[in-house]
């Protein structure tokens, strides 16, 4: 008897309720996100409107001027203003993220077809050859293929898992070297006084490690879905929304910040414990996987000795 469409319906279902579970907890973080860009959107337009009363002829320019402080609150809301932009255009990027993972796992599933479908006619056919031939061996080959169809589903989970873990090392990695660049230059600015052009190169380092930073968060909420997947317990120092509220908010008042050099620091310290968690996932992830292979390989012998009696 012949159970391979059985089997290909089999794996079909178990691969729809992986692509059902890992679309509604996307469909929860791109609702997240969007309310993360609203009101990212919100702050600049309260900021805009600030600014613009210290800039235009206004009861806010007047009372700033009496009181000698014009030029001051002008360069303050500006700052001020600059973050705030800065983090609507983060909120309106994660948000297009969040928007594409959905997306593309709408398209996946949309791609399997009626998959329950396809199983109601496998198990039909089964049952009528099952009719035809009788016997236990008919019944147990139904048995392995079951059984070979959850442990290969497992198998495409724990291959994500470890992309989304060797990804999240490589950009953790390179935000590391970033922010070493950038803490050699701050030392430099604080203990001897770098400049406009020590400023720019360290700024310019930071933000390309902020990028860096936010793509690794990415990439580590991506594999914290996949663990939960594969059903591996959560694993210290990959806190997702911890890291994620720090890459995210301290930089808010980068501007007149007089602690940037701790602040970098503070990143790369909790860049190398997420580095050190994504390594240890990894090796976890390969023990899993390796076993999987094995298991595999016991339901294809025990399915050859059932087809050979």
């Amino acid at each position: 008897m012949s159970t391979d469409a059985l089997f290909a319906a089999l794996d079909a279902c178990a691969e729809r309720d992986r692509l059902l579970t890992r679309l509604a907890a996307a469909t929860t973080d791109e609702a997240r996100a969007a309310q993360r860009a609203e009101r990212a959107r919100s702050q600049v337009s309260t900021e805009t409107t600030e600014l613009r009363a210290l800039e235009d002829f206004s009861p806010t320019q007047l009372w700033a001027k009496l009181r000698g402080t014009h030029s001051s609150d002008l360069e303050r809301e500006q700052a001020e203003l600059a973050a705030a932009v800065y983090q609507s255009r983060v909120a309106d990027g994660a948000l297009s993220e969040a928007s594409s993972v959905v997306r593309q796992l709408r398209t996946e599933l949309a791609a399997l077809g009626d998959v329950d479908q396809r199983r109601r006619r496998a198990m039909d056919d089964t049952e009528a050859e099952l009719r035809r031939t009788g016997g236990p061996a008919a019944a147990e080959l139904v048995e392995i293929a079951a059984e070979l169809a959850a442990s290969q589903a497992d198998s495409r989970e724990i291959g994500e898992a470890q992309r989304a873990a060797d990804q999240a090392a490589a950009r953790l990695q390179a935000a590391i070297s970033e922010l070493a660049h950038a803490e050699d230059l701050a030392d430099f600015d604080v203990f001897l006084g770098g400049g406009l052009l020590v400023d720019a190169a360290k700024y310019s380092r930071i933000d390309r490690a902020v990028a860096q930073l936010r793509s690794a968060a990415q990439a580590l909420k991506v594999l914290s879905n996949e663990l939960a997947d594969v059903r591996i317990p959560a694993v210290p120092g990959l806190d997702i929304p911890e890291l994620t509220h720090t890459f995210d908010v301290w930089f808010d008042n980068f501007f007149a910040d007089l602690s940037v050099r701790d602040r970098i620091r503070e990143a790369a310290t909790s860049s190398r414990r997420a580095l050190d968690a994504a390594g240890a996932v990894r090796v976890e992830l390969n023990r899993r996987g390796t076993e999987l292979l094995g298991e595999q390989e016991q339901l294809a012998q025990r399915r050859l000795a059932v087809m050979a009696r």
